[in-house]
């Protein structure tokens, strides 16, 4: 009768017994163990450290630090009104259109050629009076919606739009008008605010909005950066009034943001 041989171990190749654990053996559950819990910390590392740095980081980089009672946009306010897409700010000179209204040219230009000629006041619609809105505490907070006007400081002329073609692209032209030296103007010169932040209120310092002209309905003030200017105005962009369906990139072309400027204290209670 043939004598049965005693199984072996496949791994270490020693006798079995019931307590039998060979050195692979153990190895192997150190790598399967030491596997599992890495991937375990990996697992909680994208479920609860990750977000929470990047909430952190958004919130430093996106969130400016404003003194309280300086968050939001007021009447009287005197801004530098940036195009975030091409980087250009609205400016105005003494130079007349050639063509269309032959009214004082509105054109965009780049950081380092702009100066106080960038310079708008924001001001109430004609029909209050031009009034600011003074209120006991600080100025009133422009509310998103609100018609507002813009007032060159330097020429004291209004941010003027009218059906009239731009003299590089056939666009609706953009001007800056006034009826009288001292600065009075017409319906021309309202433009609605209009919030880009779901939800928001007031205009609040450097958050985007859209400026709707308000006579042609449909029109956004917007910058054509790709279309310049030669001499007297080198290197300046066209500023013009587009319907937000017909512009590329809508959402870029017609944004602002009011970047730099002289800001007052919004009131604390307003009427």
């Amino acid at each position: 009768m043939q004598r049965k041989r005693p199984e072996r171990c496949q791994r270490c190749g020693k006798r079995l017994h019931q307590e039998h654990v060979c050195a692979a053996k153990v190895c192997s559950w150190i790598r399967c163990f030491s596997a599992t819990k890495f991937l375990l910390m990996c697992l909680l590392l994208l479920l609860f450290v990750l977000p929470v740095h990047a909430k952190r980081t958004k919130a430093e980089t996106t969130t400016p630090a404003f003194e309280p009672g300086f968050e939001y946009i007021t009447y009287a306010s005197v801004v530098k009104l940036e195009h975030p897409l091409t980087g250009l700010r609205l400016h105005s000179q003494e130079v007349a259109y050639g063509t269309g209204s032959k009214q004082q040219t509105v054109t965009a230009v780049e950081r380092h050629l702009d100066d106080d000629r960038a310079l708008w006041l924001i001001k109430a619609p004609q029909q209050s009076g031009g009034r600011f809105f003074a209120e006991s505490k600080g100025m009133r907070r422009v509310r998103c919606g609100d018609l507002i006007r813009l007032e060159h400081v330097v020429t004291r002329t209004h941010l003027h739009s009218h059906r009239l073609a731009s003299p590089l692209t056939g666009s609706q032209e953009v001007s800056a008008f006034a009826l009288s030296a001292e600065g009075s103007g017409d319906s021309g010169d309202h433009w609605q605010v209009e919030c880009i932040s779901k939800g928001a209120v007031f205009w609040a310092r450097n958050e985007t909005v859209y400026l709707r002209h308000v006579d042609t309905e449909t029109m956004y003030l917007s910058v054509l950066g790709e279309q310049r200017y030669h001499d007297p105005l080198e290197n300046h962009a066209e500023v013009v009034c587009l319907e937000r369906k017909s512009i590329r990139q809508p959402e870029l072309r017609a944004q602002w943001v009011a970047s730099e400027g002289f800001f007052h204290a919004s009131a604390a209670v307003e009427s």
